[in-house]
């Protein structure tokens, strides 16, 4: 276990655990997002549906206007910031 998680007295630094509250919460599927790439050379990419399709159902559950995401594709890493959703 990591400093401070499942501790006690004994644990490493002295440090006793905490606890962490989580709640479902069921959002609705959404149906429409407007993405803003952050950089030009986004345009680049032949397929961008394909890329964002492959990237977003691998790595994101959610997603909020105003959110800032990376995902790699072939060997670079590409910046798009959520507008609407």
């Amino acid at each position: 276990a990591a400093a401070g998680v499942g501790g006690g007295p004994g644990s490493p630094g002295g440090r006793t655990a905490e606890t962490i509250s989580v709640r479902y919460c069921a959002l609705p599927k959404a149906t429409f997002v407007k993405l803003q790439p952050q950089t030009a050379d986004f345009l680049n990419i032949a397929d961008h549906r394909a890329a964002l399709t492959r990237a977003l159902t691998a790595s994101f559950s959610t997603l909020a206007q105003g959110d800032l995401f990376w995902f790699p594709h072939d060997g670079r890493t590409y910046s798009l910031a959520v507008v609407e959703v």
